[in-house]
């Protein structure tokens, strides 16, 4: 009876599922899904006198590659902060009182997916208000659209980490626009991402990055770009550490793996123990001095210690002034630098290029 109640209950299963019960899921292009809702302006001026207190948004839904998504619903907009700036459902920005940095929201929901985006709107009295003839990041000087990766302690020290970037408006006569409110975006954030309202690029990896600057000013709107390049790190920091091996001798550790480094940066080892330790080169030909660092440290107890080029004599750590335990060395001549420690025999390496 059993058996024949298991075999009936199996019937009932079977039909209930139908003939696609054991089919296969349907598969579903990853590039036709909903991946972004993009607003076409995200830094915009008003002023609250007519005609230039409004301006119209509209909001794209499209997909990984880019394509735009049809029959999407239409997106909702929202203000933030609806005593300064209004806006309808069909993204119509009215502007009402005088303020700055005021947010609006594009929403838009696809299945179960959402999607956001949003715009800064800055409302003055202006009247008339200055004609936006030109939005430029160029010129700017040489070295400004370069940087290395965060050197991290060293920032600021070797020319490492964060490069600030500005925005320059100017109206029909070449007059500049002060205080326009403008929107930075990195287009390759794996390289080096920007904060969308300072301008200041962190840069992420060696490569080049594409940095773009727009702004919409009482209904213009204009917008550049700037290529900025990525190098290796400037600056590496190596802490020097030992340890007691199995049978009782004391063990020096540099990195295990090759230190790589841009032309013109500095390497410096930190003494953390209370050992001396020294670092020799194989060749120290071109290990030279961080000048400007010593200029900085000229009559300084720590001029006699973190400066000099080639090796590096043997020092025992300060315990009352940590500083004192760093030891700089600059390299600007490509090529593969070999460093040992005399007193431990242990080696390293350094690759410049």
């Amino acid at each position: 009876m059993r058996c024949a109640c298991l075999s009936l209950l199996l019937a009932v299963l079977a039909t209930a599922c139908g003939p696609d019960a054991s089919a296969p899921l349907q598969h579903v292009d990853p590039s036709q899904l909903y991946w972004a809702l993009t607003l076409d302006h995200h830094a915009v001026t008003l002023s609250v006198v007519p005609p230039y207190d409004t301006l119209r948004l509209s909001a794209t839904p499209s997909t990984v590659s880019g394509a735009v998504l049809p029959e999407a619903p239409a997106p909702r907009f929202i203000s933030t902060d609806a005593d300064h700036v209004q806006v309808d459902s069909t993204g119509l920005l009215r502007a009402i009182k005088i303020g700055t940095r005021i947010v609006v929201l594009a929403v838009d929901t696809i299945g179960t997916l959402a999607h956001m985006d949003t715009v800064w709107v800055d409302v003055t009295d202006a009247a008339p208000p200055p004609l936006l003839a030109s939005l430029s990041i160029h010129p700017v000087p040489p070295d400004s659209a370069k940087t290395s990766v965060s050197g991290g302690f060293l920032d600021g020290i070797v020319g490492g980490g964060p490069k600030t970037l500005s925005a320059r408006a100017t109206d029909s006569n070449g007059a500049p626009i002060n205080g326009l409110l403008a929107r930075f975006a990195s287009l390759n954030p794996s390289i080096a991402t920007v904060d969308p309202l300072t301008g200041t690029v962190q840069p992420r990896a060696p490569g080049e990055a594409t940095i773009l600057v727009s702004a919409t000013a009482y209904g213009i709107t204009k917008a550049d770009t700037l290529p900025f390049a990525v190098g290796l790190p400037l600056g590496i920091s190596i802490l020097v550490r030992t340890h007691v091996s199995s049978n009782g001798d004391t063990v020096l550790e540099f990195p295990s793996s090759a230190s790589l480094l841009g032309v013109g940066g500095d390497i410096v080892w930190m003494n953390h123990e209370g050992l001396p330790i020294d670092v020799t080169f194989d060749d120290p030909t071109n290990v030279g001095e961080d000048e400007a660092l010593c200029a900085q440290l000229a009559g300084s107890q720590y001029n006699d210690v973190a400066c000099g080029q080639g090796d590096i004599p043997a020092w025992n750590t300060d315990t009352t002034d940590e500083a004192l335990n760093w030891r700089f060395r600059r390299f600007s001549v490509p090529g593969t630098y070999h460093y040992h420690s005399v007193r431990y025999g242990t080696t390293g390496t350094a690759i410049i290029q």
